[in-house]
């Protein structure tokens, strides 16, 4: 596994998180739709304000929280959709390492998940109902013995529990490379990472703006 990008920005100093500014965001504009997904890119089947997020992500956290401890790597295997996202943000409510990886396509195809999870030491796999039953046979290889499972798109209720507080250097996932040419290699990424990269991009979006408008192109014809 690589090391985590150290980064000496106010992202760290300021003491900001993603869940800081996605609860600033729930707090001012509870209702507004944050993700909408078009599965074939035009028509809209799902969609999430921040206060749904909020409450599924929430419950998502809390069922966690009984399986693994706040750090645990916890590997996500979802297809397209908006119940990735529900995991994610669970993940950094409940303070453990989120693992994104494909959910495999068959047997044959389990190999870079056994490296993953051996690698990473993942204790906990989320995923969907569906991708459960297809695929939780194929996961017979002695890596999987002790890894538990938790289908977060059925789950209910929410389980009374403490959350943990959450910090900048707070490892929010690990992002694996595909391993087409070799073992797959994990980066740690905290939230501060996360935080500064956006703000790169939203500082070459202002530039972009900036430097189009000089051409007379206007901002609503861009």
């Amino acid at each position: 596994m690589l090391p985590t990008n150290r980064l000496n920005t106010e992202d760290n100093a300021s003491g900001k998180t993603l869940l800081h500014l996605f609860e600033k965001h729930r707090n001012t504009s509870p209702n507004k739709i944050i993700y909408r997904f078009l599965p074939n890119g035009e028509e809209e089947s799902d969609s999430r304000t921040y206060q749904e997020l909020y409450d599924r992500s929430r419950v998502i956290a809390s069922n966690i929280l009984t399986k693994v401890k706040p750090g645990d790597r916890v590997l996500l295997l979802y297809p397209s959709g908006l119940d990735f996202v529900d995991a994610v943000l669970g993940c950094l409510m409940a303070g453990v390492i989120a693992v994104p990886a494909f959910p495999p396509q068959g047997k044959r195809r389990i190999g870079r998940l056994e490296k993953i999870v051996a690698d990473s030491k993942a204790s906990l796999i989320l995923t969907t109902d569906n991708v459960y039953s297809k695929s939780h046979k194929w996961f017979s290889n002695e890596v999987f013995a002790e890894i538990q499972w938790l289908q977060t798109n059925i789950i209910k209720e929410s389980v009374e529990t403490d959350f943990p507080a959450i910090h900048p250097e707070t490892i929010a996932f690990l992002q694996y490379t595909s391993g087409s040419t070799g073992d797959p290699k994990g980066v740690i990424v905290n939230h501060a990472n996360i935080l500064h990269n956006n703000r790169l991009i939203q500082n070459c979006r202002c530039k972009l703006v900036t430097n189009l408008s000089r051409y007379g192109i206007d901002r609503k014809h861009s």
